[in-house]
């Protein structure tokens, strides 16, 4: 079984730049045997041009190939071949690797990912990203395409930001830009964006700090630093720059025919980006009325007025804001317009007056359950220690987390459901059935 503590002297972070400019930052565990390792390059699909919707993601499939001379064909391969688990992930901002391994590997974790951040390419051959486009392009399907619903996202997206900012198109890709990234993108973009400077790596678990740092040392100390005055010609120039979003175009009502069974609809707003405080309110307001079989939402368009099938919430948390929804679907014989229509008007119902206590104290219970589930578990504690460090610049937030939740008001969530009540703040999109007017 596994030992977890939330003291606070636990859970104390050190930190410390290399001359080139990346950021260690540890957090020694000794409960268990393992260290988990997580490398995030802030880069992302906001760092790759709309017409090439899908270039981060193929690179960080591109990444993982090792190079010739390494006894495997992939670092995955390597890393599970100790014992070990991997996995990569690409978002509008991070391209991040992630590695749980036994303590006494950690020197293959990180002689792993200075081969990968020194050198990207290595390999790299034109059946190489042939194939790797493939499996990218088999990911979407699996992922969206082949999937019920699930455009959703990706549609909601589009109609929250505008087409210039790097929120507006999906960070997994979209098919005919995948399809056309060539070696040349691929290049260009590691160019730019597998950087020291760029990159945050977090460690978490058995491990003396005094060794592992002169081990960071050692792999990573002379790998050089890029240009930073230069600019990859990759780069879309508002993805980086926080807080630039224009205001949403409000009140937007669209349907999209779909291979589904039922309507859906999506009723989304923007919220606030991780590390505002408003977030936490935001947060809690979606998991308070619509998370859970007992949830307000579930009660009034389920049990009460059999409308709706199924009633859930969304938040997507990203840096500059964050999409949050509301996803009801339909019941037999009932369409969208009906569905909608019974959706806004239960929302505007529980979000009049002042926010239930009660109801808040519930869905601060549960973020906190949800919270200790993630950060008892090494390799989610480290991915959160370097999103916070990324977005928040305080990667010790792990420590606080809980009373970030615990010091949100009635009040607070209230303002945050005035901003979802008033229609130019919110938009509505509804996936029907094929030949289904509504």
């Amino acid at each position: 079984m596994t030992s977890f503590s939330t003291d606070r002297a636990v859970l104390r972070v050190e930190q410390l730049t290399l001359a080139n400019g990346m950021r260690v930052i540890m957090q020694p565990d000794p409960c268990v045997p393992l260290v988990a390792a997580h490398l995030a390059y802030v880069a992302g699909s906001g760092r790759e041009p709309p017409h090439l919707c899908g270039l981060a993601h193929v690179c960080e499939h591109v990444s993982s190939l090792a190079p010739p001379g390494v006894s495997a064909r992939s670092y995955p391969e390597l890393i599970e071949g100790v014992g070990g688990l991997t996995n990569g992930s690409t978002s509008h901002e991070l391209i991040s690797f992630s590695a749980l391994l036994p303590a006494h590997q950690l020197t293959l974790g990180l002689r792993v990912e200075a081969s990968r951040m020194s050198r990207p390419l290595a390999g790299l051959t034109p059946s190489g990203l042939d194939a790797q486009r493939g499996v990218v392009l088999q990911e979407y399907q699996q992922r969206v395409g082949n999937r019920p619903y699930g455009r959703g996202f990706e549609l909601v997206q589009k109609l929250l930001y505008p087409p210039t900012h790097p929120y507006h198109w999906p960070p997994g890709g979209l098919p005919d830009c995948i399809a056309a990234v060539s070696t040349s993108d691929v290049e260009a973009y590691f160019g730019g964006n597998f950087k020291p400077e760029r990159a945050v790596l977090v460690l978490v678990g058995d491990f003396s700090p005094g060794a592992v740092t002169a081990e960071v040392a050692r792999h990573f100390g002379d790998i050089p630093a890029g240009d930073r005055r230069a600019n990859d010609g990759q780069s879309n120039p508002d993805a980086q720059q926080r807080g630039n979003l224009p205001p949403i175009e409000g009140g937007r009502r669209e349907a999209e025919a779909d291979r589904v069974p039922s309507a859906r609809v999506h009723l989304s707003c923007r919220a606030p980006g991780y590390g505002e405080a408003s977030w936490y309110a935001a947060a809690l307001l979606f998991r308070s009325l619509a998370v859970g079989r007992t949830s307000p939402l579930q009660q009034k368009l389920v049990h009460e007025r059999g409308v709706a099938r199924e009633v859930k919430a969304q938040l997507v948390t990203m840096r500059d804001a964050s999409t949050g929804a509301f996803v009801a679907t339909a019941a037999p014989g009932v369409g969208r317009l009906e569905l909608e229509e019974a959706l806004v008007a239960a929302l505007d119902e529980l979000l009049d007056g002042r926010f239930p206590e009660a109801a808040l104290r519930r869905a601060q219970k549960k973020a906190l359950t949800d919270h200790y589930s993630l950060i008892r578990r090494p390799e989610r504690r480290a991915e959160f220690i370097a999103s916070s460090a990324i977005f928040c610049g305080d990667p010790a937030r792990v420590a606080v987390e809980d009373e970030c939740y615990r010091r949100v008001t009635p009040a607070e969530v209230s303002e945050f459901g005035e901003v979802i009540r008033r229609e130019e703040n919110r938009v509505v999109l509804s996936l029907v059935p094929e030949g289904d007017a509504g």
